[in-house]
């Protein structure tokens, strides 16, 4: 017989209620039938009458019977049992239940989390099989509740039960025990304790009279400092209770049993509304330039979770405003005190284009509530082979976020997934970000490929692109007034405000030569004042690239094949090539020269193609020794005549 559920019409907070001889009265009972269904052997009864163990898998619910999760390894198989409390509270007022039992995952060094269901007791353990027992009419499983995880070493889990039992007309209940995951549980030490009054005990019913669904909690006490469980009432005794549900006023009454179980109206009101606002504003003046967010309907102490763009667009996804908070979305406890809240964001002054991954066309909207947080209007693009732009000929960054289940791929390719591959990134659940710069030389459509849907973490896809033209590189300059860098981009140094010198080595001697561009992959000593540089990327240079060495990502450590020298400071102020000790390193993006190990340690000097520059000679490693003169190539010349040589690290002139 399918048992028939007693419908709540509110949802009772329930605790127990300690200090009354109400509770004195217990009894632990044993499951009375026991078994295992398996989806493997959908026709084979697994009852064993002997047994205290018994193992389940993942399964889920289709409907109201069991799910086969694990069909690809042998079909998923779940515990059902039945605990049987009608004699025992036969004249008796129930006030607690606990169903108890211990697990562990039987995976060496791994752990599940156990699922526990509510089901129908209308099977018989010694024939129930899969297939015979496992209907929505038999079943009629419901979620009851999911532990934390469990591993091998085990632990003791105990369920409160007592709505379900009490609500139970005949006081038979059954369970069913399943995994998250795939791996085997072992269920053992299954009991259900129940407590229970021989006085009689009352049930109060709440109605509020707008069809509302409030949360009600009973209280000894008029402070409403003591919770009472529902069902455990005393005759004779007045009792208090709060309703509480969101977004209304809370609603404090009372009642009195009298011999019969009451029954309680009341009408909760609407808390006041008002408009709650989050808008984008302009960093200077503070002018508003749109509203991100917008809530009529809001109300003191509601929480709100707001998603916003990094960038504002304009006609064609242009980028016109970028956001100065490094964060995606914020989350807001509302008051009518302070009903608008701002975002600030600067006016853009390049040319870049910005695009959502799910408003990109035949993308997919990831919008699954188990997904990590998104960069901005709550949602991922899930692309396919989409077509995110076409772009111009020309010099762009390609930024993108991609977010999801973490270690897959996602790429960007010129024209089509067959054309070429421009760019690659590997995912991360919090969201990864990545650049590369891309040159063009005709007009060309940018494809995105990669990301799977699917309504679990296991989703992954492209969140958001940046796409700039014309790019720049940032570099520093400190108080020194010098500074080293290297990229493997090409670079425009014209009209920074920078002097920028590739670098020869021979012999002794590193001659710096003045150039206003720089092919990639070339290191550059760079002159200027005190600041923060933005150096423009190019398509090309065909400047030679001189002996500076670098890399852009990792740092350049000492070994025994080379010395390195790296840009620094003598102690006169001026610049140097100082040899790189034997435990050091040279930082990613620092240019540096690097000579054989077996010529020995030398003694560098620099000199200026550009007489015109304010420092004329910079004496690199050590100081020359008196009276010691050197031609331009950093030769030693014993008798030096007219010309022009190096004495002490200067420059000095024999005429």
């Amino acid at each position: 017989m399918r048992k028939q559920l007693l419908t709540k019409m509110l949802l009772i907070a329930a605790s127990l209620f300690v200090g009354t001889s109400a509770w004195a009265d217990q009894t632990v009972l044993n499951p009375t039938e026991t078994t295992r269904l398996h989806a493997g052997e959908a026709d084979a009864a697994h009852y064993d009458a002997l047994a205290t163990s018994w193992t389940c898998t993942i399964s889920s619910l289709t409907s109201k019977r069991f799910k086969d999760d694990n069909a690809s390894w042998g079909g998923s198989y779940v515990v059902i049992s039945k605990f049987d409390a009608s004699s025992t509270l036969s004249g008796k007022s129930l006030t607690g239940a606990k169903l108890k039992f211990h697990t562990q995952c039987t995976a060496s060094g791994k752990n599940s989390q156990v699922r526990v269901w509510s089901i129908g007791t209308g099977w018989t353990a010694s024939t129930a099989t899969w297939n015979n027992t496992n209907t929505d009419e038999i079943i009629n499983g419901s979620i009851f509740n999911t532990t934390a995880n469990v591993g091998t070493s085990g632990s003791d889990i105990e369920v409160d039960v007592t709505s379900l039992l009490r609500d139970d007309a005949d006081k038979i209940v059954g369970f069913g025990f399943s995994t998250v995951t795939g791996r085997e549980q072992q269920i053992t030490n299954l009991s259900l304790e129940v407590t229970y009054s021989s006085e009689v005990l009352y049930t109060a019913t709440f109605t509020e009279n707008n069809s509302l669904t409030p949360t009600v909690t009973i209280y000894s006490d008029e402070e409403r400092t003591s919770s009472v469980i529902n069902g455990a009432l005393a005759d004779k005794t007045t009792y208090y209770y709060r309703a509480v549900l969101e977004g209304y006023n809370n609603f404090d009454g009372s009642f009195t049993i009298d011999g019969a179980n009451p029954s309680v109206n009341f009408t909760m009101t609407l808390k006041p509304r008002y408009t709650f606002t989050v808008n984008a504003v302009n960093s200077v003046g503070g002018a508003v330039i749109q509203a991100l967010y917008t809530d009529d309907d809001s109300y003191d102490g509601k929480m709100h979770n707001v998603s916003y763009p990094l960038y504002l667009t304009g006609v064609g996804n242009a980028v016109t405003y970028v956001s100065t908070d490094g964060s995606y979305y914020k989350s807001y406890t509302s008051s009518s005190a302070d009903a608008t809240k701002t975002i600030s964001f600067t006016a853009y002054t390049g040319e870049a284009y910005f695009f959502e991954g799910e408003d990109v066309a035949e993308a997919t909207i990831y919008t699954t509530g188990t997904f990590r947080p998104r960069s901005s209007s709550g949602a991922t693009g899930v692309l396919s082979a989409a077509t995110v732009t076409s772009l111009e000929t020309g010099v762009y960054r390609i930024t993108a976020r991609s977010i999801g289940k973490a270690g897959n791929t996602h790429s960007i390719y010129k024209t089509s997934t067959e054309g070429e591959k421009i760019f690659d990134i590997t995912t991360s659940i919090f969201g990864a970000i990545k650049s590369e710069i891309i040159i063009l030389n005709a007009t060309t459509d940018i494809v995105a490929n990669g990301g799977y849907y699917t309504t679990s973490d296991n989703g992954h896809g492209f969140d958001y692109f940046l796409i700039e033209k014309n790019p720049t590189i940032s570099t520093t300059v400190t108080s020194a007034g010098w500074a080293s860098l290297y990229t493997p981009y090409a670079l425009d140094f014209s009209g920074t405000g920078l002097t920028a010198y590739t670098a020869t080595c021979a012999g002794s001697t590193v001659t710096l030569t003045p150039v206003e561009n720089v092919p990639a992959n070339t290191g550059v000593v760079l002159k200027g004042a005190e600041g923060n540089y933005n150096i423009p990327v190019i398509a090309s240079s065909s400047t030679a690239k001189g002996d500076l060495k670098g890399s852009a990502t990792d740092a350049k450590a000492y070994d025994t094949d080379y010395n390195y020298y790296y840009l620094a400071l003598n102690g006169s102020g001026n610049a140097q090539f100082k040899r790189l000790a034997s435990a050091g390193s040279i930082a990613a993006g620092k240019a540096y020269l690097q000579l054989p190990y077996s010529a020995g340690a030398r003694d560098l000097s620099v000199v200026f193609e550009d007489e015109a520059t304010a420092i004329s000679s910079v004496q690199l490693s050590k100081d020359m020794m008196q009276n010691e003169y050197f031609d331009l190539q950093g030769r030693r010349v014993a008798q030096p005549t007219k010309g022009l040589y190096i004495v002490n690290g200067k420059k000095v002139v024999i005429k």
